[in-house]
């Protein structure tokens, strides 16, 4: 079934979800640490066409296979920093807030990396990246592997 074109239909929402995303890489924070945020809350949200972008971005940022491969694994392994490590915990309690609220540990854990600043522009990240996955999911289009 063909969907429509969000872009067609509602240039102007995009337009701002567009804008939102590119505030947000100019927000100060690693951008390797924002693609991996990226990576992994589309990984949460099942969302192919999120994934293969953010594959793609972390591995011109020089990311290796290894750890791209053992991101959904990343409590398992020691390939993470502590401070990715609190970041990624943080990604999956806000991506799945309407299942256990953020929890009071999670929040205690991101408060000791991250300025407060910074958590609110991490939130923004995954949040903004959800509103992403959300998109491209409700109204899929093919691609190529060098999209």
């Amino acid at each position: 079934m063909q969907r429509l074109d969000p872009y067609a239909v509602s240039p102007k929402e995009m337009q701002e979800l567009i804008s939102l995303h590119a505030f947000l890489d100019s927000s100060g924070l690693e951008e390797s640490l924002i693609e991996l945020l990226r990576l992994h809350v589309s990984q949460l949200n099942g969302c192919p066409r999120g994934i293969h972008r953010y594959c793609r971005r972390l591995r011109k940022l020089g990311e290796t296979t290894v750890r791209l491969v053992a991101l959904g694994a990343w409590r398992s392994t020691s390939l993470f920093t502590e401070k990715e490590r609190a970041a990624l915990e943080w990604s999956e309690a806000v991506t799945f807030v309407s299942r256990s609220r953020v929890p009071d540990g999670v929040y205690t854990a991101i408060r000791g990396w991250f300025t407060d600043i910074e958590i609110v522009r991490l939130t923004m990240i995954i949040v903004a990246t959800t509103a992403w996955n959300g998109v491209e999911m409700s109204f899929p289009r093919s691609y190529s592997e060098g999209e």
